[in-house]
């Protein structure tokens, strides 16, 4: 399952939070301006009667200029650029009839539009402090924060439907070995490598997880033991054909380990995981680089 936060780094997620808490302090003392000029009968900044005003507004230009660089046409970005488009079209019908009796009708709809303006900024804010909150910062997968209460959405939503989702422990083999031959960097470098061909390898529908060191969790929804365990033999093949290249021009080549389990409706999450361990721990003392699926 993807978002728009999901390529962000943690520094990036603070720098769009940042940045859009000063776009919207710029917009708050804009509109204070407009409210100021309007009770007061004060005369009005050219620039807000301006049928453009919301592309050079301060946070007009952070929206078209720096979100829209960094998160593309999202739905998100979409809604938030027509709401403020729209609130500026109201804005400036506030000001040409100024001379008349604004209406109730009228400055109720600016304040909808306002309010709008405010819980989609909101949301947009929502989504990039979850993603600081629920993505590990190295392999930008999921952590182990929301891995419960993710997987106990998903246990309720199938209970009763007949569909058979699995439950997959990745543990990369020797991993130890890496860190103490070619140290903590390199085996940061094999983490990300792995973690990419996880998510490259799976359906956007799936679920990766950093579970802890060197250990991924996989959701694979809709997905019986036999399609799962032909799709991580694949994924398993993969990673054994993959090289890490180090700082020296060494080729680094790990393999993984797999251990399956359905994920039971009639049992707590926690006892499917320990099933998946078990076939883990199975796939370790066969000798590594296999894929155990219990029965």
């Amino acid at each position: 399952m993807s978002s728009i936060f999901q390529n962000y780094t943690v520094q990036n997620a603070n720098d769009l939070i940042e940045q859009m808490e000063l776009a919207l302090i710029s917009h708050d003392d804009w509109l204070g301006v407009l409210n100021r000029s309007l009770i007061c009968n004060l005369p009005l900044p050219d620039d807000i009667c301006l049928p453009d005003s919301h592309i050079h507004c301060k946070f007009g230009i952070w929206l078209h200029e720096t979100l829209k660089l960094s998160i593309g046409e999202s739905g998100v970005y979409k809604d938030l650029e027509l709401i403020h488009r729209l609130m500026h079209d109201t804005v400036r019908e506030l000001s040409e009839n100024r001379d008349k009796k604004i209406s109730v009708e009228k400055y109720d709809e600016f304040l909808f539009r306002r309010q709008a303006f405010r819980w989609t900024c909101d949301s947009l804010m929502h989504q990039a402090c979850n993603s600081i909150l629920h993505t590990d910062p190295l392999t930008r997968t999921l952590n182990r924060h929301s891995l419960i209460s993710t997987l106990e959405r998903e246990k309720t939503r199938i209970t009763g439907t007949g569909e058979t989702s699995i439950l997959v422990l990745a543990d990369i083999d020797y991993f130890k070995n890496i860190n103490d031959t070619y140290g903590h960097q390199i085996g940061d470098k094999v983490l990300v490598s792995i973690a990419n061909i996880l998510t490259a390898s799976s359906r956007p529908m799936d679920i990766i997880f950093r579970y802890g060191g060197e250990e991924f969790l996989l959701y694979l929804p809709g997905t019986t033991m036999d399609a799962a365990k032909v799709a991580l033999e694949r994924i398993r093949k993969t990673v054994e054909e993959h090289r890490t290249q180090t700082n020296f021009n060494q080729m680094v080549q790990v393999t993984i380990s797999f251990g399956a389990a359905i994920l039971d409706t009639n049992q707590p999450i926690h006892d499917s995981i320990k099933l998946a361990d078990k076939a883990l721990y199975q796939a370790k003392e066969r000798g590594r680089n296999m894929v155990v699926c219990w029965d």
